[in-house]
């Protein structure tokens, strides 16, 4: 139940905390309605799935911290992660290159 996991992150009391969207936007959601009012984090990071904009400010809003979207897959692992700074990823680039195509399937400059 979603309920003994906040219960749990209330009690442990960690400065981050790391899922998928939907379920951090669950979380959200009870910590509204009164659950897991000692929970106070530094950082969140998203992954797994995409962070749309509404999630991002409802989780953001909810535990007045700002979220680090990771991007990845199964097959490599992480390949970029998102500035707490700003909106930007940045890509793991002593370990993956990433070649970006556009929409007919050409390389997209890297100066654009």
């Amino acid at each position: 139940m979603l309920e003994n996991i906040i219960k749990e992150i209330d009690e442990f009391q960690p400065e981050f905390l790391a899922s998928d969207p939907a379920m951090l936007q669950k979380l959200a959601f009870l910590k509204n309605n009164g659950y897991g009012k000692n929970i106070s984090l530094t950082c969140i990071s998203s992954g797994g799935a995409m962070l749309d904009s509404y999630t991002r400010t409802y989780v953001e809003n909810s535990f007045n911290t700002k979220i680090m979207d990771t991007y990845g897959t199964t097959e490599v692992g992480p390949l970029a992660f998102q500035c707490i700074k700003e909106n930007y990823y940045h890509v793991h680039s002593d370990f993956v290159f990433l070649e970006f195509l556009d929409d007919k399937n050409k390389p997209v400059p890297s100066d654009t």
